[in-house]
């Protein structure tokens, strides 16, 4: 399994760039070195073993479950601020909502029914248990483990979820910004690196976790997508005069996904109940 990141450089197909302003390159560069530099590993590489690894599927449904959710209900504090002043709108916040917006669309696998069926095919987004990108992943923990597993929402998690929809919906349109960007650089490296340690610890065949190849898999990753686009954000919310703010905000994010990661390979249990 090749790095989707890297399989998409190959290629040249950062489908959604545009000319780059001054700057987003180098910043973009930096949050890269970052990453690189402090969470080269990620937990889910070494952190598996046969006394956790239900624990940590359990946990991880919940987070693939309840983040569009999270995302799609952010911003019920922004406008109803808005609302309450009588105010207006700003841009960036139409553009951070946007972006937000086509990743709820993406993870209730909306976007993938209109691309290949066109719009005839919209009635079918409300077949939820086949086309939510969670019903994959619980398609894939059936098969790993011969039954329906359900969610666990533990505190690492819950507390992990509500400090993501706090920064997903701050007032702070750089806190905004850096969080998506935070968690979809670290949805690459996370998936990628349970997808490979599922199938080294369990004996699965790789392309048989129908989940995780849709995202970080095959020819056209889905994850590679939400990562440039988010990243393109940056060109529109970042002033060169808050990179530095920035950058302190998105490995605030980053670490925050990296925690809950780590707090989750800690955890053992032998069998589901």
């Amino acid at each position: 399994m090749i790095s989707s990141v890297a399989r998409a450089a190959d290629r040249g197909v950062y489908y959604l760039a545009s000319p780059l302003k001054r700057g987003f390159g180098s910043i973009k560069q930096e949050l890269e070195e970052t990453v690189s530099k402090k969470y080269s590993i990620h937990p889910f590489k070494n952190g598996l073993d046969t006394g956790n690894v239900l624990a940590v599927t359990r946990k991880y449904l919940a987070m693939s479950e309840a983040f569009p959710y999270i995302q799609a209900g952010a911003y019920h504090g922004l406008i109803m601020r808005v609302i309450h002043q009588n105010s207006s709108i700003s841009r960036k916040m139409e553009q951070t909502f946007v972006v937000g917006s086509f990743l709820s669309w993406d993870e209730t696998g909306g976007n993938y029914l209109i691309r290949e069926e066109g719009i005839s095919a919209l009635p079918k987004i409300l077949d939820t248990k086949r086309h939510f990108h969670a019903s994959y992943l619980k398609a894939d923990l059936k098969y790993i483990w011969g039954e329906d597993i359900k969610p666990d929402y533990c505190p690492d998690t819950r507390e992990c979820l509500v400090t993501l929809s706090r920064k997903l919906g701050s007032s702070n349109h750089l806190e905004r910004c850096a969080m998506m960007v935070a968690f979809e650089m670290h949805a690459g490296q996370m998936i990628e690196a349970l997808w490979k340690s599922l199938s080294r610890t369990l004996w699965l065949e790789p392309d048989r976790l129908q989940y995780f190849k849709m995202h970080v898999g095959g020819d056209d990753p889905g994850e590679e997508y939400h990562i440039q686009l988010t990243q393109k954000l940056i060109n529109s919310i970042v002033p060169g005069s808050k990179r530095k703010e920035f950058v302190f905000l998105f490995e605030e994010g980053y670490k925050l996904n990296i925690d809950w990661c780590n707090a989750l390979c800690k955890d053992k249990i032998n069998r589901y109940k």
